[in-house]
C-alpha cells in the first residue's frame, strides 16, 4: 500500500507539471515547439537528454545498420558467391533478427537497461574486434579456408546480440529517464541523433570497406567498446525506479553516482547471500527436526 500511494503522489506530480507546462505555451502555438525544445536543455533536464542522445547515436556507431545495408558486400568479401550472399543477407538476416527480438522484448524489464548495455557492449565489440583482427591477419581467403565462415557466423552473431539488447533497451531507457514535461521533446532530440548517426554510417561503410578489409570492424568496435565504459561509469538503472530516483542520480557527481552504482551492486549482493544462507538454515533446521523426530519414534 505505501508503494502504492507513492506511485500515485509521483504519477500526480508528473501530470501537474505537464499541466503547468501546457499552460505555460497556451496562446503561442507558433512557438510551442521551439519553446519545448528549450526546455530540454534547461539545467534539470539537460543531462538526461544529452545522455539520452548520445545512446541514440552510439546504437549507429555498432556498426548495425553498416552491417544490414552491406550484408551482401559483406558476405561477398568473406568470399561467399553473389547468390549465397544475397540469399544470407537478405532473407535469412530478417528472419534471425524478427526471432532474437520477440523474446528480448518480453524480457527486457527482467533483464534491466543497464545489465543489457553493457553485456550489448561488450558482445557487439567483441564480435567487431574479431572480425576485423581475421581480415588484418589476413586469415579470410576467397572461396576456402574455416575463417570465413568464422567471419559469416559472427556477423549473424553481432545480429542477435544487437537485436537482445541496445535495440530494445536504449530505446526505452531514452524515453524512461525523461522528465513528463520534456519526455516528447528529449525522445524526439534523440531519434534524430539516431537518424544523423545512420546518413553518416550508411554514407563511410562502403568507403571504409574499400579503403581496408579492416578498418570498418575495427571503428565500429572501438566505438561500441568506448559506449559501454560510458556505460558503465554514467549510466544509472531506470528498472523499477521512479523518475525522481533516476532524476537524483543524474543530478549527482561522477565519483558520487560510481559510489552509489557500487553500493547498490553490494546491496543486492550481500542480499541474495543472505537469502542463500537462510533457506540453508531452515532447510537445516527441518531436517534437524526430521532426525528428532525419526530418533523419538523409535525409542
Amino acid at each position: 500500500m505505501d508503494r502504492l500511494e507513492l506511485s500515485l503522489a509521483e504519477l500526480r506530480k508528473e501530470l501537474e507539471s505537464a499541466n503547468a507546462s501546457s499552460e505555460d505555451i497556451a496562446g503561442a502555438p507558433a512557438q510551442v515547439s521551439s519553446k519545448r525544445l528549450l526546455r530540454v536543455f534547461n539545467k534539470n533536464n539537460r543531462r538526461q537528454a544529452l545522455f539520452a542522445a548520445f545512446l541514440m547515436g552510439m546504437m549507429q556507431w555498432s556498426g548495425i545498420d553498416g552491417v544490414l545495408y552491406y550484408a551482401p558486400t559483406l558476405f561477398a568479401q568473406a568470399g561467399l558467391s553473389s547468390t549465397q550472399s544475397s540469399f544470407l543477407a537478405s532473407g535469412i538476416t530478417g528472419i534471425v533478427i524478427l526471432i532474437s527480438t520477440i523474446p528480448a522484448s518480453l524480457l527486457s524489464d527482467k533483464w534491466g537497461r543497464r545489465a543489457s548495455a553493457l553485456w550489448g557492449a561488450a558482445t557487439l565489440s567483441a564480435c567487431m574486434i574479431l572480425i576485423g583482427s581475421l581480415y588484418a591477419a589476413n586469415q579470410v581467403h576467397n572461396g576456402q579456408g574455416a575463417a570465413r565462415w568464422v567471419v559469416i557466423v559472427t556477423i549473424y552473431l553481432f545480429t542477435i546480440a544487437y537485436s537482445v539488447t541496445w535495440s530494445i533497451g536504449f530505446k526505452l531507457y531514452a524515453s524512461e529517464i525523461q522528465p513528463a514535461q520534456t519526455r516528447a521533446a528529449a525522445s524526439s532530440l534523440a531519434q534524430s541523433a539516431n537518424w544523423v548517426c545512420n546518413w553518416i554510417v550508411a554514407l563511410i561503410t562502403p568507403i571504409l570497406l574499400a579503403r581496408s578489409s579492416c578498418g570498418a570492424y575495427f571503428l565500429f568496435g572501438s566505438l561500441t567498446l568506448f559506449t559501454g565504459l560510458v556505460c558503465l561509469v554514467y549510466m544509472p538503472e531506470s528498472r523499477g525506479r521512479s523518475i525522481d530516483t533516476v532524476h537524483r542520480s543524474f543530478e549527482q557527481s561522477l565519483p558520487e553516482r560510481l559510489s552509489t552504482i557500487v553500493r547498490s551492486r553490494w546491496s543486492e549482493r550481500k542480499g541474495e547471500i543472505d537469502g542463500g544462507s537462510a533457506a540453508c538454515r531452515s532447510d537445516s533446521g527441518g531436517k534437524m527436526s526430521e532426525v528428532s523426530d525419526s530418533g523419538s519414534s523409535q525409542a
